[in-house]
């Protein structure tokens, strides 16, 4: 019978070498790959997950909020009609809250226009206030859970809820909505596979208008903390959108360091051109990508 060895010559000496079967060789070959395809799967997973990590939710704001939204995500509506004319409009997730009144102080100021996404948090005066003042009432939802994409009935009970607030202050039945982490928002995939490319057509067919942004303040970002930076992130953010050109602007009236900066922000837009309004159903839309 013939082994499966053969005889090598090492320093004078006669040695067997061993020689592997064929059959082993292919059962090493098969469990040395089934490891690299293991490795390379638990790394693309634990990356995958420190990304969703990333974007936990904390006293209802969503922790990772890009510093600008690049334009190829966005769909953008009409130009502005007038050469030339710059326009920002001024948004203000989450609240009402502490930081509000203060807020409208500067607003009224400086006679500029606002537009506010509020939730069922806050006093009803501060709504009232907001609307009587001029500025634009808007819906986000109750209670900015993001339990509320687990379906079409779920987001739509909080939203109804948040409208009949809004109605019942105001008079008025607002149309204008923002989903919380904006359309594009993937946290909601956690709930439903799907559900905001449902919603940002269903909500539209049920006669709401929605707004995302194209300028960000930053400051739901556990990276940024003061005036200075959200200064700095709206600024750079307007200014390079060009002339004929609109921002919208996603702040959050619940940070005092943000509404720190609105005065500043509002000075610098009034001595460079800027005209600042509040949105309205008319106003041309930014819509990012939706990505669930």
């Amino acid at each position: 019978m013939k082994r499966n060895v053969d005889y090598i010559i090492e320093k004078g000496k006669v040695r067997q070498r061993f020689k592997l079967k064929p059959v082993f060789v292919f059962i090493f070959s098969a469990l040395f790959t089934v490891l690299i395809i293991s490795g390379v799967q638990y790394v693309e997973e634990r990356g995958k997950n420190e990304k969703e990590e990333q974007s936990e939710i904390i006293e209802g704001v969503e922790t990772v909020v890009p510093d600008f939204i690049e334009l190829d995500t966005v769909s953008e509506g009409r130009k502005l009609e007038k050469v030339g004319e710059r326009t920002v409009y001024l948004t203000f997730d989450d609240g009402p809250g502490e930081h509000t009144a203060r807020l409208l102080d500067v607003l009224g100021k400086y006679d500029v226009k606002a537009t506010f996404f509020v939730t069922c948090k806050g006093s009803d005066d501060l709504i009232l206030r907001e609307f009587k003042e001029g500025h634009t009432v808007a819906l986000h939802t109750c209670s900015h859970n993001y339990a509320i994409y687990q379906s079409a009935e779920t987001y739509f009970s909080d939203l109804n809820a948040i409208s009949n607030r809004v109605s019942r202050i105001t008079g008025k039945e607002a149309k204008l909505i923002r989903f919380p982490g904006g359309s594009s928002n993937a946290i909601s995939a956690r709930y439903n596979k799907g559900i905001m490319t449902f919603l940002t057509s269903e909500v539209e067919r049920r006669g709401y208008k929605y707004f995302d942004w194209n300028v960000s303040s930053g400051d739901a970002s556990n990276n940024v903390s003061t005036a200075e930076v959200v200064f700095s992130n709206v600024i750079n953010g307007v200014d390079r959108r060009g002339e004929g050109s609109f921002s919208v602007i996603l702040q959050h009236d619940i940070k005092g360091f943000s509404v720190d900066a609105v005065e500043g922000i509002i000075q610098y837009g009034l001595s460079n051109g800027y005209k600042f309004e509040a949105l309205t159903e008319d106003s041309p839309v930014t819509h990012h990508r939706v990505s669930n």
